[in-house]
């Protein structure tokens, strides 16, 4: 089970943009249901491929030699969700970048509908090879850099009334914490999440240093909320 979401970089200027596609399909790992029990892509995990999206266009500025990390965001929006049958236009902005760190902004759409879109993004850079070998990198970003006409892709991207059959079930573990340490109804509420080296994500995010994906936590408390 992959942790990696960007399914094809379409266009690109080093250290400036990047736009890109995400398909959303029956077989994707990381499916759950709305409210009305339709399936759809784990919505914080929109924000993850947007901010893979961009580490994609940094770490091919620099040749894979240093990597950005989650580090804060100002603003992360979901408009809607990815459903099924749907494909996500990707585009990531740069708007500031040195050899500490990275700021970026970013937006998800559905033909001319914004889906997700992340503002004041800032992640530091930190030596590649500390995550993941500079050769294994590479050789992910040669899988999914197909250069071609970003309109004519856009055009192709609409909205889907794609389900399920019945019976057929998202297939990824639910993101939820083990157990609530203790809740003040209406004020406060703890939980605890334990993490285990077997984490689907971990083989990608990363095999060298495993660290917890920040939009993994976000979903988390999202659940959380929801209960």
């Amino acid at each position: 089970m992959r942790f990696l979401f960007v399914d094809r970089i379409v266009e690109m200027t080093p250290n400036s943009w990047v736009r890109g596609l995400k398909h959303v399909t029956r077989d994707d790992p990381y499916l759950t249901v709305d409210a009305h029990g339709r399936p759809c892509f784990i919505s914080s995990l929109i924000g993850e491929t947007l901010g893979q999206l961009a580490a994609w266009n940094v770490m091919h500025h620099n040749d894979f030699q240093k990597r950005p990390v989650a580090g804060i965001v100002s603003c992360a929006r979901l408009h809607r969700p990815a459903y099924v049958g749907e494909t996500l236009l990707l585009e990531s902005h740069i708007d500031v970048v040195d050899e500490h760190s990275v700021e970026y902004h970013s937006i998800a759409r559905i033909g001319d509908e914004t889906v997700f879109s992340i503002e004041g993004a800032i992640g530091p850079l930190l030596p590649m090879n500390d995550f993941i070998s500079s050769e294994e990198i590479q050789r992910q970003f040669t899988e999914i850099y197909r250069p071609g006409d970003w309109s004519t892709l856009s055009q192709n991207s609409q909205s889907a009334q794609d389900i399920l059959p019945v019976g057929q079930r998202p297939t990824a573990a639910p993101m939820l914490f083990d157990r609530i340490l203790s809740c003040v109804p209406g004020e406060t509420l703890t939980a605890e999440k334990r993490i285990t080296r077997a984490a689907p994500y971990f083989p990608d995010h990363f095999p060298n240093k495993p660290v917890l994906p920040l939009t993994v936590l976000l979903e988390c408390k999202l659940n959380l909320a929801y209960e």
